[in-house]
């Protein structure tokens, strides 16, 4: 390995230069023992903790459900409540959904937005809500 000297025979310390007798050998891994069996990454720990049960209260009887499916009731109650980000989210999320699910029965993306549009009252139908083109 060469090893630039200043001249005194030394080598030179500094930024980007550390001693040699610190540097990796070559060969050597890094971390040698590598991942800790245990060790859980950050995406399978929030999955089992959204896994996880929990009891909620409607209309004074009490359910259990997973901490999931009550983020999402959260999400939807606020959404109805009038919070525009939260539709904002959820209809994002219906389209993508949507979307994929078109993709497997080969529906154009733009029969999935109107239909999505149709179900959050954003869009009524060309026809009106009875079908008749007058919209009464």
């Amino acid at each position: 390995m060469d090893t630039p000297h200043n001249g005194n025979g030394r080598y030179a310390v500094g930024r980007g230069k550390p001693p040699v007798d610190t540097r990796f050998k070559k060969g050597q891994s890094g971390n040698p023992s590598g991942r800790p069996k245990g060790a859980k990454s950050f995406s399978a720990l929030l999955k089992r903790r959204l896994n996880r049960p929990t009891v909620v209260e409607e209309q004074g009887q009490q359910r259990t459900i997973t901490m999931k499916e009550a983020i999402v009731e959260q999400l939807v109650q606020r959404a109805l409540a009038g919070d525009i980000r939260m539709m904002e989210m959820l209809r994002e999320d219906i389209r993508e959904s949507e979307a994929r699910a078109a993709k497997r029965r080969k529906v154009s993306n733009g029969e999935v937005v109107d239909a999505v549009d149709r179900i959050l009252g954003l869009k009524t139908d060309e026809n009106g809500p009875n079908g008749n083109g007058t919209g009464k």
